[in-house]
């Protein structure tokens, strides 16, 4: 059995290829997490909320990834849904966090 940290990098690597992102961003976003001592199950949540994005066709892998990518430190702070309906999700977030999902029709480039 892994140590329970090696578990959740795991456990992150899987989340960060079912988004879809290289090898190379996998190695870079973990190293990210360890050199900056974040929380890894916290980071591992904050990954599956993202594949949760996808599924829900909130975003497109690519945006995921790009999201993660850019603004790696969106693995660290908390965020959270205020409001959520079929038509809109109010998110909680720190103010110098920049998120944006484009809007389209529904089905258009679907993950």
């Amino acid at each position: 059995r892994l140590h329970p940290a090696r578990e959740v990098q795991q456990r992150m690597h899987t989340q960060l290829q079912q988004l879809g992102s290289t090898t190379e961003q996998n190695a870079a976003l973990l190293k990210h997490c360890v050199d900056l001592s974040y929380d890894p199950q916290g980071a591992a949540t904050r990954l599956e909320a993202l594949l949760h994005a996808v599924r829900s066709d909130v975003l497109t892998r690519r945006e995921a990834v790009a999201l993660i990518s850019e603004q790696p430190e969106l693995l660290e702070l908390d965020f959270g849904a205020v409001h959520e309906d079929e038509q809109l999700l109010l998110v909680h977030k720190p103010f110098q966090v920049r998120m944006s999902a484009p809007s389209r029709p529904a089905g258009a480039d679907s993950p």
